[in-house]
């Protein structure tokens, strides 16, 4: 949760044509600290030298939980300009390299995508969604704004109507009504989906990687507010709400509940080793 995670914070694999980049903390459900968007930026970066099709997706049982609660209680203890350029410099930047990268982006959401999450999901050119998965910009929740871009890039891909009731409510979207509302582009058993995200990836590896390229940004110019610029005023606004009080009243909240519920679960009897086992199973 600091800038001391090692590089395993993201792993990466080549398949074929395609490199398949993971999330890896799967313990706290994926979420986004600096040190990780760093790392997925440089795998990012290496897939497009190397690869004709990226897929992004979370180790374990989330995508991505959004970003890591003590990350951003640290943004907000360092002042409202060191949040800026933090938010700018790395979480920003990592949706501006998927949405800049000359080659195709999959997104294989395996579980939740919640906040960030969502925001790093709907940065990618296609999402692959697990029936198991769910979406939620649960900014809102904590007394923020979509910090990543997510009301653009929610915006443009189901409308402004439909962005306006998800990023204000901040309500659970479930796989289906996702790929029905254009959130996702299809939903696939759970352990189907990475097999999925590799045929999505075949059909997308054409000869010409200049212009797959070029129709990104054709794609890109059709747009007309400049992403670069609303996230710069993304990361003014935001750096001055993690300074207000409401948000840091919902963030020792939420700290107050993750150590109840750590609690509870060490004191819960261990389960006996030949008991039969079944089928097992926040922040923005």
């Amino acid at each position: 949760m600091t800038d001391k995670e090692g590089s395993d914070v993201v792993t990466s694999e080549v398949r074929g044509d395609t490199s398949v980049i993971r999330l890896n903390r799967p313990h706290h459900r994926n979420a986004l600290t600096v040190p990780l968007a760093r790392r997925l930026i440089e795998e990012l970066t290496l897939a497009e030298q190397g690869s004709r099709v990226a897929i992004v997706t979370g180790e374990g049982r989330a995508f991505s939980s959004g970003g890591d609660l003590d990350a951003l209680m640290a943004l907000a203890a360092d002042g409202s300009q060191a949040a800026v350029e933090a938010i700018y410099n790395n979480y920003q930047r990592l949706v501006l390299t998927i949405r800049e990268l000359d080659i195709p982006v999959i997104a294989a959401v395996n579980g939740p995508a919640l906040g960030a999450g969502l925001d790093l999901a709907v940065a990618c050119d296609y999402r692959l969604v697990a029936e198991s998965g769910r979406f939620s910009s649960s900014w809102i929740s904590m007394c923020l704004i979509p910090g990543m871009g997510g009301a653009y890039t929610v915006t443009e891909a189901i409308g402004s109507s439909r962005a306006t009731d998800l990023l204000l409510t901040g309500r659970a979207v479930s796989a289906a009504e996702a790929v029905e509302i254009g959130l996702a582009h299809s939903a696939h058993p759970d352990a189907e989906l990475l097999d999925a995200a590799l045929a999505k990836a075949r059909e997308l590896s054409v000869p010409s990687k200049r212009a797959v390229a070029a129709t990104k940004t054709a794609l890109r110019r059709a747009s007309n507010v400049s992403l670069r610029a609303e996230l710069e005023k993304v990361a003014e606004v935001q750096g001055d709400l993690l300074q207000q009080p409401e948000f840091r009243e919902r963030a020792e909240h939420f700290v107050r509940q993750r150590a109840e519920g750590r609690r509870s679960a060490a004191a819960r009897p261990a389960t006996p080793t030949s008991a039969p086992v079944g089928p097992s199973g926040r922040a923005g």
